[in-house]
């Protein structure tokens, strides 16, 4: 057996993630529980790195969204004149 640990999340924290608005907020909470000294050095890093990616992916379909819109709005304007 080894002896890696695995962390605990702490009883009752809840990251709520189903808007940009609230990932944000839950990635501020993992930084302020680590202030605290209410996260393990561990789980601080693998919960950062998991926001990381996520509102990375998050920034990237905001992204492709503008370019879609972009690429109508330009396909309109070309059929004008």
């Amino acid at each position: 057996m080894s002896d890696l640990q695995i962390p605990v999340t702490p009883k009752g924290m809840k990251l709520q993630l189903n808007t940009v608005a609230n990932s944000r907020k839950s990635f501020a909470r993992i930084i302020r529980m680590m202030a605290a000294g209410e996260l393990d050095g561990n789980l601080f890093r693998a919960l950062v790195y998991g926001m990381t990616g996520y509102l990375s992916y998050i920034k990237t379909e905001q992204e492709n969204e503008i370019i879609e819109r972009l690429d109508k709005l330009e396909a309109n304007q070309s059929g004008k004149y």
